[in-house]
């Protein structure tokens, strides 16, 4: 069995330690029971679980991740961001959140191997071995310009 906890600020929703969302639902006019349901999350534009939650008649679009850190831990620090800290946005277990700051969350991107710099940029026109390629070419290229530089013969360099 699963501990339920009241997310703040939604009546009527609760969470549990690792990201799943029910709601209270008045039961049928057969059983007029009071049942909780399971709610169906769905992955935002950024990969991470969301789901729609309804105050007043208004509906609210949160992520997962953020739900359980604000239910467990607190209201997210001015500033601050949900880090994932095993780096897999599929993992919203509490264990495996923490608030921390933009520059925590890049740091962890490089560490997780998820960071987009370098080749794995969208705009990346070159691969981790055309940029070495270059890069020794070039070396070669400012050692031959140097002796050059000291009088050499650049007929017999070249």
């Amino acid at each position: 069995m699963f501990a339920l906890y009241p997310i703040p600020k939604f009546r009527n929703y609760w969470i549990t330690k690792n990201g799943r969302v029910f709601s209270d639902k008045i039961g049928n006019s057969k059983s007029k029971l009071d049942i909780r349901r399971e709610m169906k999350t769905h992955h935002h534009k950024s990969g991470y679980a969301a789901i729609d939650l309804y105050q007043n008649k208004k509906r609210s679009r949160k992520l997962v991740h953020e739900l359980i850190l604000i239910t467990f831990i607190g209201p997210r620090p001015k500033g601050f961001h949900c880090r994932h800290l095993d780096g897999n946005p599929a993992n919203n277990n509490i264990e495996n959140l923490k608030w921390g700051t933009r520059s925590e969350n890049m740091q962890d991107r490089v560490a997780h191997g998820t960071s987009n710099r370098g080749p794995r940029h969208g705009m990346a026109k070159l691969t981790e071995q055309q940029v070495e390629e270059i890069r020794h070419l070039a070396k070669v290229a400012n050692k031959k310009i140097r002796r050059c530089d000291k009088g050499g013969d650049y007929e017999r360099i070249a």
